[in-house]
This record gives C-alpha cells, sequence and structure tokens, in this order.
C-alpha cells in the first residue's frame, strides 16, 4: 500500500520550522525539521506558516533577524537551502506576525 504524507501542521520551535505529516495510510505522526535558522542574518522565530509553490519550495516570514533585526521573507528550496529574499528596515514593515 502506497503512504501518502499529507502535510497536516507547520509550526517553529526556537530557530527550527517543522513540518508535521500524517500518513493517510497507517495514520503515523512524523515530524521534520525543514531548515534551522542562524539568526541574525538568515532571520530567526519563523512564527507564520508557510506557503508551498508548484516546485515545492516554501515561502514564509520570520519575526526577528535579517539585516536589521525586523523579520525577513524567506525561500527554502527542495534541497533544504534558505534564500532571504527581503530583510524588514522598518519603513517597509516589521516583525511580520499572523493574525
Amino acid at each position: 500500500m502506497m503512504h501518502r504524507f499529507v502535510p497536516a501542521l507547520r509550526f517553529a520551535v526556537g530557530s527550527a520550522l517543522f513540518l508535521v505529516a500524517i500518513s493517510c495510510a497507517a495514520f503515523a505522526q512524523t515530524e521534520t525539521v525543514l531548515y534551522d535558522f542562524q539568526a541574525p542574518g538568515d532571520g530567526a522565530v519563523p512564527f507564520a506558516g508557510v506557503i508551498r509553490d508548484q516546485a515545492g519550495n516554501f515561502y514564509g516570514t520570520t519575526d526577528d533577524g535579517g539585516a536589521t533585526g525586523r523579520g525577513t521573507v524567506f525561500k527554502l528550496d527542495t534541497a533544504g537551502n534558505e534564500t532571504v529574499l527581503h530583510s524588514f528596515s522598518g519603513p517597509d514593515g516589521s516583525t511580520p506576525r499572523p493574525r
């Protein structure tokens, strides 16, 4: 039987971004560290969830870190490489959080 894993929950613990998946066939849970942020440069506290594009890349924000310590927008590619797409500086926003 093929096991299909469906993303069920994305969350952060400290600087690590986790993806919890539920196996539809076995109802087992698996936690995987997608990326461990190395603040301040690449961001810290990935508070909000992430979105995934058709190529499998994840995009999200961090509440802290980046060039000025006010948060980032990041991309995490399928190989686990993180790229800071934007560092907030204050006038353009700061500490992005979900509502």
